[in-house]
């Protein structure tokens, strides 16, 4: 991948599960937007966890914590988190 063919380029992927944005908002599928506003980073929360990763030079930057499960869980079970992720979607 490009980090083999590049040592010295820095890549950071970013996973928020969910950051409070008006993002919902201009979707066109608003009956699954169903998300939980506890469960939402804030903004500027999600930025501080951005730039501290980047800055850290970090592979992966998933948050919150519920992010980290999903990530893990779906690494050892990948049929059965397409199946809850389907339910959730309702598709």
């Amino acid at each position: 991948s490009l980090r083999v063919e590049e040592p010295n380029l820095k890549i950071t992927l970013i996973c928020p599960s969910s950051v409070e944005t008006n993002f919902w908002s201009n979707s066109l599928i608003k009956e699954t937007s169903n998300v939980s506003i506890e469960k939402q980073v804030d903004l500027k929360t999600a930025v501080k966890i951005i730039i501290k990763g980047i800055d850290n030079q970090e592979d992966r930057v998933v948050f919150p914590f519920n992010g980290k499960i999903g990530i893990i869980l779906n690494s050892m079970f990948p049929s059965v988190m397409r199946k809850y992720l389907r339910y959730k979607a309702k598709l």
